[in-house]
């Protein structure tokens, strides 16, 4: 029987696969801003998917 092959699904327009690569982690949040809603979060050198970024795309006020 010949192995399941896995069939990712295309990212969406803009989207892209990153890293972790800050040693504390990150906030998810429900939108690409620091005051939105925290709904999750990310280890160091997990692999993610990023779907947006704040305007500035410095992060700045994310916990």
């Amino acid at each position: 029987m010949p192995a399941a092959q896995s069939k990712s699904k295309p990212l969406e327009p803009g989207a892209y696969q990153a890293r972790v690569t800050w040693s504390q982690g990150l906030s998810l949040r429900s939108e690409p801003n620091g005051d939105a809603e925290r709904v999750g979060s990310a280890a160091y050198n997990q692999q993610i998917v990023v779907l947006g970024e704040s305007a500035d795309k410095t992060g700045s006020g994310c916990a």
